[in-house]
């Protein structure tokens, strides 16, 4: 029941943003054709809409205002949904679920991209988060030839390349890490924990100075070594690859410094971590580093490297 109704709140708001202003009317025509009116209802009963409309505030924060010249709805917040914010995210996702089950005759002209592992902890994750308690987890990092045992307590989320991550203040509970490497937060992959379960007898306080979005500001995905530090950071890019970067930046501080029809160069203030050299290699030849000559120069050697790879 509770999912149906959240589903609804979610039609509910991404009819009126596409629509940027509608009548009462208009919504119940959408309504009575929506599969997920299972009553069948030839229009949203006012007391129902008025509840809708409140629930919406409370949980997505989202205002739905009426016009009273026009008669017509409108989010009177709208920018909100253009932040990038969980609210966004959270739209976003069931309205596009929505969208695909009101079309079943086009499951297959749809593909979409799946996560394939990991996501069975992410309930448990997020339940340690909300309750503030410890979780237990058995841990296979790449590194190691045997799993690790830990206590963790969760501070967010985060998921970037078909993975999600947990950030986290742990204790290696089988000694293989010592006091000073488990002094800061560390980021751990979903997909190489072999077991999550929640300590309910173990408590914890979030951390007042820890902000999720400040963690990750100057860094690109998730690697965040306190040994890089963001710099300012010049690439060139050719014409069509520049157009790739202005429609989806690599970063929030991504600016363009200069264009011209054959190419732009654009600035981030970013740590030049393995996840954002790696990016910058996945584009090829359409992009150079120009500065600072430090990251030039490992990206010409990690190419150089490439190239005799392919030539032996």
């Amino acid at each position: 029941m509770a999912s149906t109704m959240f589903n609804k709140y979610v039609w509910l708001v991404n009819t009126i943003y596409e629509a940027g202003r509608i009548s009462k009317a208009d919504i119940d025509r959408r309504w009575a054709a929506c599969y997920l009116n299972d009553s069948h209802e030839t229009h949203i009963q006012p007391r129902a809409f008025h509840r809708y409309k409140e629930s919406i505030l409370l949980q997505f924060g989202l205002d739905i205002q009426c016009d009273r010249s026009s008669g017509k709805y409108y989010i009177a917040n709208e920018d909100d949904l253009k932040a990038g914010t969980l609210q966004t995210w959270l739209c976003n996702t069931f309205a596009v679920s929505n969208l695909i089950q009101d079309s079943q005759d086009l499951h297959e002209r749809i593909i979409y991209e799946h996560i394939p592992s990991g996501t069975e902890y992410l309930t448990t994750i997020i339940q340690a988060m909300r309750d503030q308690v410890e979780l237990a987890v058995e841990y296979q990092s790449f590194k190691r030839t045997k799993p690790e045992t830990l206590e963790m307590q969760p501070y967010c989320v985060k998921v970037f390349k078909q993975r999600w991550y947990v950030v986290g203040k742990v204790h290696y509970t089988d000694g293989s890490h010592t006091a000073q490497e488990e002094r800061l937060p560390r980021v751990y992959a979903l997909d190489r924990m072999k077991s999550a379960c929640i300590l309910p007898n173990k408590a914890w306080k979030m951390p007042t100075d820890f902000h999720a979005d400040e963690y990750f500001a100057g860094y690109y995905g998730v690697i965040r070594d306190e040994q890089i530090q963001p710099e300012l950071i010049r690439i060139w890019a050719i014409a069509k690859t520049a157009d790739y970067l202005r429609s989806l930046p690599l970063h929030t501080s991504q600016k363009e410094i200069e264009r011209t029809a054959e190419y732009s160069i654009f600035e981030y203030f970013i740590a030049p971590t393995l996840d954002f050299m790696q990016e910058l290699r996945s584009q090829g030849e359409s992009i150079e580093v120009l500065a600072p000559e430090g990251v030039r120069k490992e990206m010409q050697q990690s190419l150089e490297k490439g190239l005799i790879q392919y030539k032996n």
